[in-house]
């Protein structure tokens, strides 16, 4: 059965104290164990090591964690871990770096009391130039792409199995290679977490190691949506097509209901909705709510116009401002014409426009006065 050992506070470190540490800016969880934890450390001002060499002390943590270990060079903390196959698995810390390199953590096949220095198994270390890198024994290697960033905290991981090896950082996939990273576990399997060969001094907190290949580290605290970007207003040409884009921040997984002039649209259940064949009868104010577990939120409204560009037939009448028109139309010139409207010129000259005559293959106009 593993104990709590109480790590001392870290008192003497003044000038670190007056340091400012930029934590993330927004509140982190911290973890829980599953049934795929190998290990969990918390380190809130106590450990479950086996083993400790040098002075590891506890110090504040990232923003939402309520404290954090300070490794200085050669210094190490060892924890007896039931091992697993090795062929699957997860390493994962958050950490701050002030300068490179640092070794971060080493499983190892034999326990001891001094800084290990061979037979490891599995090495995930930042090097010299800033990167990340993770090795294993008898097989597998990755390098990160890019720079930890110094004087912050940044969540590191690796993850491996079958299809291949993956380095991220703050959940940003920094790398890939097809070579699997295996970890030959032994009975027990011993894990060494610190800059035990020298290298530069690390914070760290929320280590965890799994038996699995995670893909979801869980960094911020679960929140209802927010609509972060929505489609403006819109004018489309009959016969055309649009297509309205919500983006959302937020924990998911979301729903999505799409509205039109209030009215829930049968089948608007996705983070789009495309119109095509676009007639007068889509024009409209638009909305989508979307949901998730904590909560929801509705968008502005996007209006939707139609726009055409059509010839109308117009008919010019000049006559005395206040007099009496009829204005007729016929097809054929046979005699049968009908009327279309009757008018009191308004003005000279008065324009009337036939919006029926977009469709007409020919039309004549007449106006005449009323007595």
């Amino acid at each position: 059965m593993k104990t709590k050992h109480q790590i001392i506070p870290c008192l003497a470190l003044l000038a670190l104290a007056i340091q400012p540490l930029t934590c993330p800016a927004q509140g982190v969880t911290p973890y829980t164990a599953d049934g795929n934890t190998v290990l969990l450390e918390h380190f809130e001002g106590y450990t479950t090591a086996a083993g400790e060499g040098g002075v590891v002390s506890s110090i504040g943590g990232p923003a939402g964690l309520n404290g954090a270990v300070i490794f200085p060079p050669n210094s190490w903390l060892r924890f007896d871990s039931t091992p697993w196959s090795g062929s699957e698995g997860t390493v994962e810390a958050w950490i701050y770096v002030t300068n490179y390199p640092v070794n971060l953590v080493q499983m190892q096949w034999f326990n001891s009391d001094t800084p290990p220095s061979s037979g490891y198994v599995f090495g995930f270390v930042v090097t010299a130039q800033g990167n990340l890198t993770a090795g294993s024994w008898p097989g597998g290697h990755v390098d990160g792409n890019s720079a930890v960033p110094l004087n912050t905290w940044t969540h590191v991981a690796v993850t491996w199995n079958s299809s291949g090896s993956s380095l991220y950082l703050n959940d940003v996939l920094d790398a890939f290679t097809s070579s699997a990273l295996y970890a030959a576990e032994s009975n027990p399997n011993y894990i060494y977490v610190g800059p035990w060969s020298g290298g530069n001094s690390v914070q760290m907190d929320e280590l965890r190691i799994s038996s699995i290949r995670r893909t979801d580290f869980n960094l911020l605290p679960p929140a209802p949506p927010t609509i972060t970007n929505f489609t403006s207003n819109k004018t489309v040409s009959s016969g055309g097509s649009v297509t309205l884009a919500v983006g959302v921040s937020g924990t998911p997984p979301f729903t999505y209901q799409w509205f039109c002039n209030g009215t829930p649209m049968d089948g608007a259940t996705n983070a789009t909705l495309a119109i095509t064949n676009f007639c007068p009868a889509n024009a409209g104010s638009y909305t989508v709510t979307v949901g998730n577990a904590l909560g929801s939120a509705t968008s502005q409204s996007a209006k939707l116009a139609s726009m055409d560009i059509n010839m109308f037939a117009g008919i010019v009448v000049n006559g005395p401002v206040g007099s009496n028109y009829v204005i007729e139309a016929t097809s054929d010139l046979a005699g049968n014409w009908t009327t279309l409207t009757n008018v009191v010129l308004p003005t000279q000259p008065y324009i009337y426009i036939d919006y029926c005559s977009r469709t007409n293959r020919q039309q004549f106009y007449r106006a005449a006065p009323v007595e």
